[in-house]
């Protein structure tokens, strides 16, 4: 990955932290999450590896995403942004943290699991 660091959007939800995991697979020696909940496992994951932090918050929510002043590489997003109700606000929030990437996917159509 062209990037050393990254910050991920709301990436907890079925998937505990596995973009953010990915993200250092990839070469980022620092990646940040920013998701409103957490998981057991993302915690795990997270003792395990010093380079992955999180912020607990939303990131729709101004305040909260000025409350710390960091830019990232490149900023990873999937799955939320259709989630997200104002839309355009939330996203112009979250690239003032991106240096110059940004990469984004439609959502996709959950799978449930059966346990």
């Amino acid at each position: 990955m062209p990037a050393k660091s990254a910050v991920v959007y709301g990436d907890i939800y079925m998937v505990d932290g596995g973009y953010c995991r990915k993200c250092l697979d990839f070469g980022c020696e620092d990646v940040l999450l920013i998701d409103t909940i957490e998981t057991v496992q993302w915690q795990k994951h997270r003792i395990a590896n010093p380079n992955l932090d999180f912020y607990k918050g939303d990131f729709s929510n101004p305040h909260f995403m000025r409350s710390f002043d960091r830019r990232y590489d490149i900023g990873i997003v999937y799955d939320i942004l259709l989630h997200q109700a104002p839309l355009l606000s939330t996203l112009h929030l979250m690239l003032e943290k991106v240096g110059e990437r940004f990469q984004d996917q439609p959502e996709l159509a959950e799978e449930l699991r059966h346990t």
